[in-house]
This record gives C-alpha cells, structure tokens and sequence, in this order.
C-alpha cells in the first residue's frame, strides 16, 4: 500500500468535454517518484435519480447509468514505460427484451496481470447463473503463472461446495459457495 497526499502524488482526470458534469473517463496517480497508476476500466451500474419535479405530479425520477468502481489497467514507470498491464473480462447485463442494445449494468473481472520482464498471471472463471442469489455468478476456476516467454510454470485449481444456510433446503438460489481447497 502507498499512501497518497496532495503532498507526495498527483491526480489527473480525462473526462467527455461537457464542463457542466464531472463524469470521469480515465484517471491517473502519479507518486512522488514519478510512477503513473493508470486507471481507465470502469463498471457500469444503474441508479434511480431525481430528474424534475412535476408541477402535478410532484418529484419524478429515472433511471440513470453511472461509473460505479474504477479498476487498474496498467503501472508506468518514469519514463511512462508499462512495467505492468491488467486485463478485464467485461460482463454485461441486458435489461429483458432489448436483444443487446443497452447495458442495465457492466462488471469487470480480473482476468491477467503481465508484469514486464517477471511472468504472467491469468484467472480463469466458470459463470454460472444458477447459484447467483447469493454468489457472484462468477467463481474463480484456475490460476495460471507462466514466464514473460509465456511458458507455462504452475497451475492452482479452484474447488468449491455448496452449502445450504437452511436444513433440507435444495433449492440452488439458497446455496453459499465455499472454497473447499486448491
């Protein structure tokens, strides 16, 4: 962990060029020592928000979709070389009947660090809807390090269970994933 001041770091946004709003695209913390934290994958999530309020009918409201978490995407050195690059598997979330055509809601998932001249790190999900009441529909399935060569050195599998809150219960809605071993 490092500690950000206004002292030791710098913080620079890109946004749409729309000064009236501060929806941020991308942004970007410079430490003291000139490293650059680059973060520019973001999610996308709905929210209910005042729009006007109707002379008749009062306050009315909408649905708007707005940045809900920025992630990492890559580390720069001083001389803005990437030493390490973060890559995302996007989920996406249609509302009913729309066929594709709008986002109710947008997720990332952690899916490989490549870290220069080290080796590489890649997380492999299993999705699976049927258990996401109370779990993410996503559970990790494997990691896999490999060289910078991309050579494969080790590989840690992922077991889970499912277990039921309730006695007798079956209903798989109701189940809670737990990492058994790797």
């Amino acid at each position: 962990m490092i500690k950000l001041t206004p002292f030791t770091s710098k913080i620079e946004y890109k946004r749409p060029d729309n000064p009236a709003t501060l929806i941020l695209d991308s942004f970007t913390i410079t430490s003291e020592s000139g490293i650059q934290y680059v973060f520019k994958d973001y999610d996308l999530n709905m929210m209910n928000v005042w729009k006007k309020n109707h002379p008749l009918n009062g306050p009315m409201y909408a649905d708007k979709q707005y940045r809900s978490a920025f992630y990492i995407s890559s580390i720069l050195d001083e001389n803005g070389q990437e030493l390490v690059k973060y890559t995302y598997l996007r989920d996406m979330k249609y509302p009913p009947g729309v066929n594709e055509q709008a986002t109710i809601t947008e997720t990332n998932k952690l899916t490989r660090i490549e870290i220069k001249d080290h080796g590489i790190i890649e997380i492999n999900y299993n999705k699976n809807e049927e258990y996401g009441k109370y779990n993410d529909i996503f559970s990790i399935n494997n990691i896999v390090l490999k060289t910078s060569s991309n050579i494969f050195v080790k590989k840690y599998i992922f077991n889970y269970s499912y277990l039921s809150p309730y006695l007798g219960s079956a209903d798989p809605q109701e189940l809670r994933r737990s990492l058994k071993f790797l």
